[in-house]
């Protein structure tokens, strides 16, 4: 619907700006800053479009081209609370603390923001008065009470002062003390789940779940906690339920492949990633997941290694993505490409599974000193998962050939 607004009117910015949008929901992230910088370049007072446009850069790691954008902002606009968080948050990221916090309380004088009093939090969590922070989390609260970042930023004033289980009992106290808020009892069930406490997060999303029954996104939480339990019935009854109403919900697209490969079929899993990929051609998760099935459960390798390596083009940091070109290779038995990508994943973010493939590549390779010093690592790590046992046999396999040395 937007490009023929943009055919007849090229440099209309609100439509640049929907055009970003459209981008952001289907997760090309670099079209989407595209889109925003074109908005704002025709017209540099479209704030909306560049307090976005710095979020962006912020989270992408250039907090200096935020600040600068940030300090292009006409002057109209300069002293306004969202363009001083904005700013705040460059300072931030920069590591120009001192900075920052003159900033923040110059604000603060000026309002008491939510977005403000939890920068200031932020910042006394780093010079660690933890008191502080916790008051100031609690303000924004008071002035915000369906705030989750500022319950994220409370949790993480009390886990740096070392009181996280006290963190946990005042995030429960707060949940009960707003029942009809259904984001208070999403973001404290999550928390439980990661503490392990399962029955109380199940608690937590019934009431979410009475407070609004016609919440996808507690549909969505209570069937994540049904995967966790291994309650794939239960799990599957309510995806389907959401993909009856909306037959391109990434999130339940996802866990319906999470589950059928917990269910070995492999196929349906496969099913699910494609059609997240008709909806996102370009969602690094997907495309990366996808290579990764094809390259273990069917011949497609070569479809497999255009998929991973457009996944390492969209996410270049990401461990999960050499270690998937990795696997594509070690599948097409080039072995020392894989031994470069697997080193690459492990480098980045050591898990057991990235040390298993490692070691099976550094066997087949002939390099047996180092692949059992991997093997061992991932043994220690965890020695359940099916890549132990595969690890394992290739060993045996290449134990009669002669050493690299």
């Amino acid at each position: 619907d937007v490009l023929p607004a943009l055919n007849l009117e090229p440099s209309w910015a609100a439509a640049h700006y929907l055009l970003a949008k459209v981008h952001q929901a289907q997760g090309t992230q670099g079209s989407y800053r595209q889109e925003l910088e074109e908005a704002l370049r025709r017209d540099p007072r479209y704030l909306t479009a560049r307090l976005e446009l710095a979020s962006t850069l912020i989270a992408g790691n250039a907090p200096q081209a935020a600040l600068d954008l940030m300090d292009q902002t006409p002057a109209p606009q300069k002293n306004s609370i969202p363009v001083l968080v904005q700013r705040n948050a460059a300072l931030i990221g920069l590591g120009r603390w001192d900075e920052a916090r003159k900033s923040v309380e110059a604000g603060r004088k000026a309002e008491r923001s939510p977005d403000l009093l939890l920068q200031d939090a932020v910042l006394r969590i780093r010079l660690k008065d933890f008191a502080g922070a916790r008051k100031f989390a609690e303000e924004a609260l008071t002035l915000a009470p369906d705030n989750v970042r500022a319950l994220d930023v409370l949790a993480g004033a009390y886990r740096a002062g070392g009181q996280a289980t006290a963190g946990v009992r005042r995030l429960q106290e707060y949940a009960a003390q707003h029942p009809k808020s259904v984001s208070v009892q999403q973001y404290v069930a999550m928390i439980l789940m990661s503490n392990g406490d399962r029955v109380q997060a199940r608690a937590l999303l019934a009431t979410a779940k009475a407070a609004n029954p016609e919440s996808v996104g507690v549909d969505l939480d209570i069937a994540r906690l049904d995967l966790m339990e291994n309650r794939t019935d239960e799990a599957r009854k309510i995806l389907t339920g959401v993909l009856a109403k909306d037959s391109a919900n990434r999130s339940a697209l996802i866990m319906m492949a999470d589950l059928e490969m917990k269910s070995g079929n492999w196929s349906a899993a496969i099913g699910y990633y494609r059609k997240v990929l008709e909806k996102s051609p370009r969602d690094a998760f997907a495309l990366n997941n996808l290579a990764y099935l094809l390259a273990s459960q069917t011949a497609q390798l070569d479809e497999a290694l255009k998929y991973a390596q457009l996944a390492k083009e969209l996410a270049p940091n990401e461990s999960a993505a050499d270690d998937t070109i990795g696997w594509v290779h070690y599948r097409k038995g080039i072995y020392p490409t894989a031994v470069k990508y697997f080193e690459a994943a492990v480098s980045r973010k050591p898990s057991a599974i990235g040390r298993y493939h490692l070691a099976m590549a550094y066997f087949k390779t002939g390099d047996r000193r180092r692949g059992t010093e991997q093997l061992e690592q991932a043994l220690k790590m965890d020695p359940k998962l099916p890549e132990a046992a595969m690890a394992q046999q290739v060993l045996a396999e290449t134990a009669q050939k002669p050493a690299n040395r």
